[in-house]
């Protein structure tokens, strides 16, 4: 069975620890980068194909989440060649856009699908678990050292202190998952105390990647997670537990910002309250030129598509823009689903793993449309391998426990 998870395995290894690299430029001059994920999951996937097509088996079951996601990719598709068609969006740019978009999804069903049983789902989350500590290690050495080592091309960069919110949001989902495993299930295990000692610091220690991103909208989305954790948890066990919880948990993550602010210059922004004014603009910039094309109200103008400029730096004003009414409607469809499954099985099932997983998939997606509001966070590559990675686990975790 060890065997079977070992290209998950890979995949996270990748995911967490492997560099990019420069390709080219589309149109427009942006940069193209590969990572060893990318390669790593076309390969995997033409394997696990063909060990489908050999098995004989004329059927496999449907992930939760299919019917969306599958409603979600095949407007976009829709969306993009019709733009293509109209001469909004370029062939490539179009193409390269919503390529990784289609590659998060493809993480998602490729994960899902080779989570077998509960064992091999925990495996991973080992595995997770040993890799969160390994990026959280190697924050903390340039953040004493005051070294700035880049592996990667680009502001994408690995184990950079210095990285905004590609950097930032890794370790936020990473934080938000397992600080919720910590809660139900790892405190519950009948371990010795040392070892709960050592889970909860791993558990809690990806806070100090997100501080040290200095991103401000990184930062907002741990606070959110943070809240909405206590908030669960108080419906959940209590309000005695839940105070108690909650003041440990400030307590932790202060003497992480408190470490964090005083190796790493420039982390001191994230408090900055001053109004993002230039997204502001852009915002209303975005709107009032894509009002232009009353036609496309509906539809979009396509994935990439460069009105005022190449970003929205606003998740829902890309959606508009690029999507439409319809696009954005489908987006919050796809995203409330995760929510509500989440939420749903956390307080149906008496599990604490699947439960821990659940809620955390819930509050992690919660916490990325609070970034949202100011940061196109659910199309960065950094923040969404490893988000739509952890979803899977979590609905691996739900499927395998309401089968048995």
């Amino acid at each position: 069975m060890r065997l079977k998870i070992l290209p998950v395995i890979l995949l996270a290894m990748a995911i967490a620890l492997s560099p990019s690299f420069f390709l080219g430029k589309i149109d427009g001059g942006r940069v193209i980068e590969l990572r060893v994920e990318d390669f790593l999951l076309v390969l995997l996937t033409f394997f696990w194909i063909g060990e489908f097509l050999l098995s004989g088996r004329g059927k496999i079951k449907k992930p939760p989440l299919f019917s969306l996601i599958l409603i979600w990719l095949g407007f976009g598709t829709f969306s993009v060649l019709l733009n293509w068609l109209l001469g909004n969006i370029t062939p490539s740019r179009g193409f390269f856009y919503f390529l990784k978009e289609i590659e998060f999804f493809l993480i998602y069903f490729f994960v899902f699908y080779h989570l077998h049983d509960v064992d091999s789902v925990k495996l991973i989350v080992k595995t997770w678990i040993f890799l969160g500590a390994a990026n959280v290690l190697w924050i903390i050495y340039e953040t004493v050292t005051h070294s700035q080592q880049t592996f990667y091309y680009g502001p994408t960069a690995f184990f950079e202190p210095t990285g905004t919110l590609p950097s930032g949001g890794f370790f936020l989902v990473i934080f938000t998952f397992l600080s919720n495993l910590l809660l139900y299930y790892f405190l519950a295990l009948k371990i010795s105390n040392v070892k709960k000692a050592i889970l909860t610091i791993l558990a809690i220690s990806p806070a100090i990647g997100v501080f040290a991103s200095g991103s401000r909208a990184s930062f907002w989305g741990i606070s959110t997670a943070v809240l909405f954790t206590l908030i669960f948890y108080l419906f959940k066990k209590g309000v005695k537990k839940s105070l108690l919880i909650g003041i440990c948990s400030l307590v932790v993550v202060s003497l992480a910002f408190i470490f964090v602010l005083q190796n790493v210059p420039g982390v001191g922004r994230i408090l900055s309250f001053q109004a993002p004014t230039d997204r502001i603009w852009l915002w209303g910039a975005q709107v009032e030129e894509f009002s232009k094309q009353p036609g496309l109200f509906l539809f979009g103008m396509g994935k990439s598509v460069f009105l005022v400029a190449d970003e929205s730096h606003s998740q829902y004003i890309r959606n508009l823009v690029e999507t439409g009414a319809i696009g954005s409607l489908l987006f919050l469809v796809l995203v409330s689903g995760i929510i509500k499954k989440g939420v749903s099985w956390f307080f149906s099932s008496q599990d604490r793993f699947s439960g821990g997983l659940a809620i955390g998939a819930a509050v992690a997606t919660i916490s990325l449309l609070v970034i949202g509001i100011s940061a196109e966070v659910f199309i960065v590559v950094k923040v969404m391998e490893i988000y739509w990675f952890f979803v899977a686990i979590a609905m691996a975790s739900l499927s395998l426990k309401s089968q048995s």
